[in-house]
């Protein structure tokens, strides 16, 4: 699992730095203000799937993300409580890591 760096959006703007989405998946640390971009580059359509707690009835309710061949999604922003480990980090998983790269923003 690689840890995604999270890169500071600004007044400016920024070219934000892409990373390979990784196969055993991808975490970051998020405080509540971050986006998860995500660029699929490939002639296939992705999941993306973001962990989540469990509610308040125990039940757990993953965030799942239909990327479209060729196409890329802006996703978040994501509630610390639901999707938040012990750790403060997003868990992120994909059914196939080709073509897929990721970024994550914050505000």
């Amino acid at each position: 699992m690689a840890e995604l760096t999270v890169q500071s959006a600004n007044i400016n703007g920024i070219a934000p730095t892409f990373a390979n989405a990784d196969a055993s998946g991808d975490t970051f640390t998020n405080y509540g203000n971050s986006l998860l971009h995500v660029d699929n580059q490939d002639a296939a359509d992705k999941q993306v799937t973001i962990a989540s707690n469990p509610c308040n009835f125990g039940e757990v309710h993953n965030l799942v993300i239909s990327v479209p061949a060729g196409e890329t999604r802006i996703i978040g922003k994501f509630n610390r409580q639901r999707f938040n480990d012990d750790a403060m980090k997003v868990n992120i998983s994909y059914d196939d890591v080709t073509s897929l790269s990721v970024a994550v923003i914050k505000y």
